[in-house]
């Protein structure tokens, strides 16, 4: 199989410096998503994620009274923003799914290395 199949960021062709590089912002990376799924974990933190689901995800991202009253350019840029702000809650949500799979920075390096 290619080399380029196996790796195909390149990874294992890194020198010292960037593998310490990749190492230390896999670390950054692991210690925020813990303290994410820390947070959203608790009760109040899972009651919070509920309320944001609620009025994000599980709401309406077009309004078609926005574009009555306001254009389809207006509609249009209010659907794009509504849809940022779904992208964060899946955002939390994504973080807290991915505590449960990894339990080191290097469990998260060899995830993103495309390893399961």
């Amino acid at each position: 199989m290619s080399d380029a199949l196996d790796d195909p960021l390149g990874y294992n062709k890194q020198d010292d410096a960037a593998r310490a590089h990749f190492a230390a912002q896999a670390k950054a990376q692991f210690d925020s998503i813990m303290a994410t799924a820390a947070i959203y974990n608790t009760p109040a933190g899972k009651l919070e994620l509920a309320r944001l689901r609620s009025a994000t995800i599980e709401a309406a991202a077009w309004m078609p009274s926005i574009a009555l009253q306001h254009g389809m350019d207006a509609a249009t840029a209010h659907a794009f923003a509504r849809e940022g702000q779904n992208a964060l809650v899946r955002d939390i949500e994504n973080r807290i799914e991915l505590a449960k799979k990894v339990k080191t920075p290097e469990d998260l390096q060899e995830l993103l290395k495309g390893g399961q």
